[in-house]
């Protein structure tokens, strides 16, 4: 029995990985070496003290389309070596609340290898990469983005709520769509294509349709199902975006709501027991996960990616209290996480809010008017409390708590 736990915890871990889509025809591989490399032997690798700053370097690298990024974390030691190997490349593509960062700057990728070593001066990043698009072309869609978000429509989109935000950005890209059945190692695969152009492939619609969620402060991913195979890097797969509102997940799949129509909503703000629902029982047109390869519950996985069971049902608003950001009734981390997200994207360069009036209210616990860190502080602290209780014991709200 301890066996097989160890067998599905192995394949549901690589699960994860794969599935959550990786570059473009990517290896996208995460190695480390216990080795030391002499500091003569790695020229251009800039020094950081800190790793905030450091990511912040290797993110700009990746905007700036440099192919070979190398970069040292000074003060560190050999037992350092696996932890920065396996946070590397959550931490490149993190969500920052900058649009073109995040999901969006890692679909921008056609290849990826990224080596964690020691130096003489510290643990050493190592990214080799490449790029659909030029550093001219992003330019050429961020001003195209620009004037989109200056026109009448997107305005009244970004007033809307999470839910009016997603649809919107959703039908755009479904009724603009003009699907290329070029390959997508090349730009025809990009945001750039899809706009620009007026034309790209499936990943390039669904990177559009990433681009245009994280402009309208959406949090949102990009998944892979449907794989010719699990082991070839030139393998053929279908795309899906997975949007969060009011703290749960659900899927989105504007390229077969164009190819069955382009109309309706078969496959928006879906959840993974009903995504193939209005198919119209179409095999082609059916989901099928990397996970269900090796045999592996859909609860257990979906459940780790915070996705929904059902579709999102718009009319069953959540009552949000105090602390409870997501309105689901309970006060806990998710709560902290969803106020974070909502500071770094307030902090951005370009800043942007997420929040309704009444999760603002929810997440304001100083009563301050701001939305930070020492709210996010302020949920966990109490979230720490409820875990303290005794059976039958009265908690405290929070603000009590506070006091």
């Amino acid at each position: 029995m301890k066996t097989f736990a160890k067998i599905v915890a192995a394949a549901l871990t690589a699960c994860l990985a794969v599935c959550s889509a990786s570059p473009v025809n990517a290896a996208d591989t995460d190695t480390f070496y216990d080795i030391l490399i002499p500091i003569e032997d790695t020229p251009f690798a800039l020094s950081f003290n800190s790793d905030e700053e450091m990511f912040k370097y290797i993110r700009s690298q990746l905007i700036l389309r440099n192919e070979n990024i190398k970069a040292v974390m000074s003060n560190t030691s050999s037992s350092d070596l696996k932890k920065y190997s396996d946070t590397a490349d959550e931490e490149i593509f993190k969500d920052t609340g900058d649009p073109t960062e995040g999901v969006y700057l890692r679909q921008c990728l056609v290849h990826e290898v990224t080596a964690v070593s020691n130096t003489e001066n510290g643990v050493m990043i190592h990214l080799t990469t490449q790029y659909l698009t030029t550093v001219d072309q992003e330019q050429e869609l961020n001003e195209a983005i620009f004037r989109l978000k200056h026109t009448h429509e997107f305005i009244a989109a970004s007033s809307l709520d999470a839910y009016g935000r997603i649809k919107w950005a959703y039908d755009k890209v479904v009724s603009e769509m003009k699907l290329s059945q070029k390959p997508g190692h090349n730009s025809f695969g990009s945001a750039y294509s899809a706009m620009i152009r007026g034309e790209a492939n499936e990943h390039g619609q669904t990177h559009l349709l990433i681009r245009l969620l994280s402009e309208l402060g959406i949090h949102c991913d990009m998944r892979t199902s449907n794989e010719k195979s699990i082991s070839d890097d030139e393998a053929d797969c279908h795309y899906l975006v997975i949007a969060e509102i009011n703290g749960k997940s659900y899927f989105l799949d504007p390229v077969w709501e164009y190819s069955l129509g382009g109309s309706g909503s078969r496959f928006f703000l879906k959840g993974y027991k009903d995504l193939d629902s209005e198919n119209e029982g179409l095999k082609e047109y059916t989901h099928i996960h990397l996970h269900q390869y090796f045999g592996l519950p859909d609860d257990m996985v979906f459940a780790t990616l915070n996705i929904s069971p059902t579709a999102y049902d718009p009319s069953q608003e959540p009552v949000f209290t105090c602390g409870d950001v997501d309105g689901d009734g309970s006060i806990n981390s998710v709560d902290a996480s969803l106020v974070l997200s909502e500071y770094a994207r307030r902090s951005s360069q370009t800043p942007i809010k997420t929040f309704s009036s009444e999760q603002e209210e929810a997440a304001d616990i100083d009563g301050n008017s701001l939305i930070d860190s020492v709210d996010a502080s302020a949920i966990l602290s109490y979230y720490s409390y409820l875990s303290t209780l005794k059976d039958g014991e009265t908690a405290k709200d929070i603000q009590e708590f506070r006091r």
